[in-house]
Parts: C-alpha cells; structure tokens; sequence
C-alpha cells in the first residue's frame, strides 16, 4: 500500500492520484467491490504488465483498467485453473473508495 488512504472499518478511500495497492494473489479468479459516486477509472496490473495484454482479464477490465460506474462487483481477473504466485497492482484514484476483495478457486 502506498499514496495517501483514509481507512475506516467498511472500506478504504484514496486520497491521492498516486495511491497504489500491490498484492500477492493465490487464487482463481479476483472481484474488487467499489462503491464511488462519480465514474472513475481505476488502473489494473498483473505480474507487472498492463492487464489489457495478458489473456486473464475479465469482463470489467478494458484498456487495462476497470471503469467504475456504480457502487458492485467488478470482475478482474480469471485464471484458468488455480494460480499461487502472481502479483496485481491496482492505482486507485482520489475519492474512490474500494470496500471488499473477493477472491475465487
């Protein structure tokens, strides 16, 4: 984690441009739960590489990143069988508020 967060008991809010969370994943398939107000575009990497160029990308993710519209779950990532060792990056932009990861097997 690093930028400037408000964290609170339900979710956290960036309070910066730069905010980036980064984060080892072992699983089959991640979900964020996001709840802003205003559309946003929150930026999405896998292993290092703009997720838009790797074939696990999922439904919610174009142009590497994920298009917030409303307050769901938008899916992210799907491996094809259970994946132990890959890191996802995630830039977050001010006042967007991520409240739940959900991870799949």
């Amino acid at each position: 984690m690093s930028g400037n967060w408000e964290i609170t008991s339900e979710k956290i809010v960036s309070a910066s441009d730069s905010s980036l969370l980064r984060f080892h994943i072992s699983a089959k398939e991640v979900h964020l739960v996001v709840s802003a107000d205003t559309k946003s575009s929150i930026g999405v990497r896998l292993d290092a590489e703009p997720i838009s160029q790797i074939n696990f990308r999922r439904v919610d993710i174009g142009n590497s990143s994920v298009k917030v519209k409303e307050a769901r779950l938008y899916k992210t990532v799907k491996y094809p069988k259970f994946t132990a060792s890959a890191i996802m990056e995630i830039n977050v932009p001010a006042g967007v508020p991520i409240n739940v990861f959900k991870f799949g097997s």
